[in-house]
């Protein structure tokens, strides 16, 4: 919820932005109001890595078409790259 959160505040400090430059529109104290709505503490994002079996089966399952085959194992290839 908090990552959700800070999405909006951003997305409404952007809208702002956007309309105190583009159009001329004028805050109290020609600040962003948004601005002023403090971020939510995130935690960090887990990463998780697949295991050599999900990667086979992803790319077995894309084997029928070459360029989603090309581009899985593209995908992959930094989780295989940083295990090694």
């Amino acid at each position: 919820m908090p990552k959700t959160a800070n999405r909006y505040r951003e997305l409404l400090i952007r809208l702002y932005n956007w309309a105190m430059n583009q159009y001329g529109i004028r805050m109290p104290g020609d600040r962003n109001p948004a601005a002023k709505v403090e971020r939510y503490r995130e935690r960090p994002p887990e990463i998780v890595f697949q295991s050599m079996e999900e990667i086979d089966e992803q790319l077995g399952a894309g084997a029928r078409w070459n360029s989603l085959h090309e581009l899985t194992a593209l995908h992959q290839f930094p989780v295989n790259y940083r295990m090694n």
